[in-house]
């Protein structure tokens, strides 16, 4: 099979799969209310202070990372921040993110305050 042949059905795969995926998530907008239909994703680095002047240039940056939730249905989301030196990009950090967020969700009557 030829290069060209191979990436042009690997592309066709993609395709395929992201709008079965639409499709799904489309579905499971209009599913039961008791279901939560949370995504997420971990934004970029930001590198920190952040600008075009030249000094900047020789100042160390910090890397900032920002996990965000966003709650489909109720157009709610949901931001965990934090820099390189107090925790890094790694499973752990992801996990208790999450935690965090359903436990959250779980009580409501603390956060109404």
């Amino acid at each position: 099979m030829s290069r060209r042949k191979e990436i042009e059905e690997k592309y066709a795969k993609h395709i395929k799969e992201k709008n079965l995926s639409r499709k799904e998530k489309e579905h499971d907008k209009i599913s039961d209310d008791q279901v939560k239909l949370v995504v997420f994703d971990l934004q970029a680095v930001l590198p920190c202070p952040m600008g075009d002047a030249s000094s900047f240039y020789y100042v160390s940056k910090l890397n900032v990372l920002n996990f965000t939730l966003y709650d489909i249905k109720n157009h709610e989301g949901t931001c965990f921040m934090w820099h390189e030196d107090g925790a890094h990009r790694e499973a752990n950090e992801i996990g208790t993110c999450l935690l965090k967020y359903l436990q959250e969700i779980d009580q409501p009557e603390k956060n109404a305050m």
